[in-house]
């Protein structure tokens, strides 16, 4: 059996949907920091607000140390600083998007599996989302078309996601060896030098707490390849904020 993969890449800046107390846990209490054959894997910028909300903005002359406000759901602009300790019981059942959004057996398997790995790295569920897994979907009928393996460098509503690939020969790609293969590159990821690394870019993914959408598609070439494709939303992988969005076990 040969394995290979393709880096994904790490991303600058903050993303905005980090700012959003929508895309934040609800449950965060602490401060918050302003500022097989053949299986080949491959796998993944956003400007910051200048503007801050006048309630966050920190007296003249005065160090800002902005706190989430539980009543009225405010929460400051985060820089590399560790997050609090999120809730240790999430749970790994798959769920879905308001719209009750099931997804084909191949999506919430993965999605499972996804969820089963981020609650032993204390985060919580991925939401499958339909628009994502359309994306999913249409490249990798895309990739299947060509068997051309490389990144789709899509976008989710204008904005960076993070994308995995998986590519499989002589082997039917399921959900579960699709993530699996991601995740085992665990092995490789140095919890006490947290950063980005081409050997680790894909489990990185798959655990960053900051994620909250994703979405999935798989399709067979003609010549019997195999292409599995996540999509995820905020992406991951931002430089510098790895310590407080991928956690040890």
């Amino acid at each position: 059996m040969i394995q290979k993969s393709v880096p994904n890449e790490p991303l600058e800046g903050m993303p905005e949907e980090y700012e959003d107390p929508e895309l934040l846990e609800e449950k965060l209490e602490e401060e918050v920091g302003e500022s097989e054959g053949i299986v080949i894997d491959a796998g993944d910028d956003e400007e910051i607000i200048e503007e801050r909300p006048e309630h966050l903005k920190a007296a003249k002359g005065k160090k800002s140390n902005p706190t989430l406000n539980k009543q009225k759901k405010q929460i400051s602009k985060p820089k590399p600083k560790p997050f609090s300790k999120p809730d240790s019981k999430a749970s790994s059942k798959p769920s879905t998007s308001s719209n009750d959004f099931k997804g084909t057996p191949f999506q919430q398997e993965a999605l499972k599996r996804h969820n089963e790995y981020r609650k032993k790295h204390h985060v919580n569920n991925l939401t499958l989302d339909k628009e994502l897994c359309s994306i999913a979907q249409k490249y990798a009928d895309k990739l299947a078309a060509t068997d051309i393996f490389e990144h789709s460098k899509n976008n989710f509503k204008g904005k960076p996601m993070g994308e995995n690939l998986y590519c499989c020969y002589g082997m039917e790609c399921t959900g579960n060896g699709m993530t699996d293969s991601w995740y085992n590159e665990i092995k490789l990821y140095d919890f006490n030098k947290p950063g980005w690394s081409s050997a680790t870019g894909h489990f990185t993914q798959v655990v960053w707490k900051g994620t909250k959408k994703i979405g999935f598609g798989v399709a067979k070439s003609q010549k019997g390849y195999h292409y599995g494709v996540a999509c995820y939303f905020p992406a991951g992988n931002y430089i510098n904020i790895f310590p407080q969005n991928v956690l040890k076990k």
